[in-house]
């Protein structure tokens, strides 16, 4: 893919006036404009190597894939303001789907810290299964002595350290 064409035909389509800045993510290219009104999301697609567009958060995200980096540097050759979003954010209408959508991204958010703590009980407690079924360790002691372990740790026993993970992650969030 020819990046460099691609992030002169993004330039055109966004127009380099109407750009306040510009960032990136894993895939996606985020631009912070002074007028979205104007810009056209079919002919964005339409450009190579574009997968789709977005509106969200006051961003017009151009989605890219993994190779976003290249067409952003691209972008900055091209003298694209790069950075953080600037200090005055476009103030969003209040809707109902945006109160919803808020919601359900700040309880994913503060719940995503918790993630690795229960896939870890998880995967414990499917190798004590395995560990029985081989015989490895007697059906009626031992796995029950390793699982209440593994609970203790992690799970049940492990609730004060789970509440304090999702307070501490739900503070982070705000």
């Amino acid at each position: 893919m020819n990046y460099e064409s691609s992030a002169k035909q993004i330039l055109n389509v966004l127009g380099k006036d109407n750009i306040q800045s510009a960032t990136h993510c894993m895939t996606r290219l985020r631009f912070v404009l002074k007028d979205e009104a104007g810009i056209d999301d079919e002919r964005v697609k339409k450009i190579p190597g574009v997968m789709g567009v977005m509106r969200k958060g006051g961003q017009y995200q151009i989605i890219i894939g993994n190779e976003v980096a290249k067409c952003f540097a691209e972008l900055k050759k091209l003298g694209v303001a790069s950075g953080d979003e600037p200090a005055e954010k476009p103030k969003e209408k209040l809707t109902l789907k945006g109160v919803g959508n808020a919601i359900l991204d700040y309880i994913s958010g503060s719940m995503s810290a918790l993630i690795p703590a229960l896939i870890g009980g998880g995967m414990i407690r499917v190798l004590l299964m395995i560990l029985s079924l081989c015989g490895v360790i007697n059906e009626s002691h031992d796995r029950r002595r390793c699982r209440r372990c593994a609970d203790r740790a992690v799970l049940p026993g492990g609730v004060y350290i789970c509440r304090s993970f999702a307070a501490l992650a739900a503070a982070v969030h705000l």
